[in-house]
């Protein structure tokens, strides 16, 4: 447990038990409640587009044609229409009451089961889809912050608060981690079947142009990727990169900014390409990691390099045969 702590420690820059590193997690506290801040004013504007999203739904969907999943079962029994639109609204008002009485986590509850409900709902009428996922798993996760207020706070309350902020970071990450990871699988069982597959130098251009015929869309970078398999597969292997060891990165503060902004153009690529955006996940990766108070400030290039994952292989590979080399010379010697 000690060694737990310690690391701990380490990762948000606290040398306990000095005056300084206490002052330095109260310092980080501080930045934290600022990006709890953030999360629950854009959580107003998600809950907005939720209204009227839903607002749209009803309007196109009959009454018994809703498919509900397990939490809204019970909204068959009234009229589903009626029920969903409040549900909406008091899920903005949810948000407003979260932003202003964050400090309180029974409101931060109320308003983490309203999104779910009301999220939920989005996918009732026979299709799922994800993008409020993150949102939602991060606002669950903040419902376990201490209350009250911070300038109040004991050690282990602000050691909490940073607990509870790093879990979502890494709970977030994760996602993007298991989606690399299930493609570095899917390309591994390509090639042992000797057939193409996410290792190919045609596997993007492949997935654009499959992804334009079925939509019947042109975004504005398909065909070039498509016409350009060999110029844009090095960015398709950067991809695979980043996303496997986005969990890797989160552990690492060096690299909160770097693969925030990393992912974001990932995701802009996708639009590009796609005509494919995670509004909810751009945001997400700007407040969670672009604002992440346990990432250092004007750091050294050199240092971020080293915290790269896999960088220091070759280094340690040359330092091995340079070991080798010098432990045969003093044997022949």
């Amino acid at each position: 447990m000690t060694s737990v702590l310690r690391r701990f420690r380490q990762y948000v820059g606290w040398s306990f038990p000095s005056h300084g590193g206490f002052q330095s997690i109260a310092d980080k506290v501080l930045q934290a409640e600022r990006i709890i801040i953030v999360y629950y004013a854009a959580s107003i504007y998600m809950s907005a587009a939720l209204v009227i999203e839903i607002g749209a739904l009803t309007r196109d969907t009959a009454q018994g044609a809703w498919d509900f999943l397990w939490p809204l079962v019970w909204v068959d029994y009234f009229d589903a229409n009626l029920v969903l639109e409040l549900l909406s609204i008091l899920t903005l008002v949810g948000a407003l009451a979260a932003l202003q009485f964050r400090r309180y986590r029974l409101v931060r509850l109320v308003f983490a089961l309203l999104f779910f409900l009301t999220a939920t709902s989005v996918n009732s009428t026979g299709g799922i889809n994800h993008p409020y996922h993150a949102w939602l798993m991060t606002g669950f996760v903040f419902v376990l912050l201490p209350d009250g207020r911070i300038e109040e706070f004991s050690r282990a309350s602000r050691m909490s608060y940073l607990t509870v902020l790093l879990t979502a970071q890494a709970m977030f990450m994760l996602k993007y981690t298991m989606a690399g990871l299930w493609k570095v699988v899917l390309g591994a069982v390509a090639f042992l079947a000797d057939i193409p597959g996410n290792f190919s130098s045609m596997a993007l251009s492949w997935t654009i142009a499959n992804r334009s015929l079925q939509t019947g869309t042109s975004p504005l970078l398909a065909d070039f990727v498509v016409l350009n398999p060999l110029v844009v597969w090095p960015g398709f292997l950067a991809v695979m990169y980043v996303q496997v060891f986005a969990l890797v990165a989160t552990f690492r503060p060096r690299l909160h900014v770097l693969w925030a902004y990393a992912l974001i153009s990932f995701h802009i690529g996708t639009w590009l390409t796609m005509e494919i955006i995670f509004i909810q996940h751009v945001l997400l990766l700007t407040i969670l990691f672009v604002m992440s108070p346990f990432a250092p400030r004007n750091e050294e290039m050199s240092k971020l390099i080293r915290d790269l994952p896999l960088a220091k292989v070759p280094f340690l590979i040359a330092e091995r045969m340079r070991q080798k080399v010098a432990l045969k010379a003093r044997v022949t010697s």
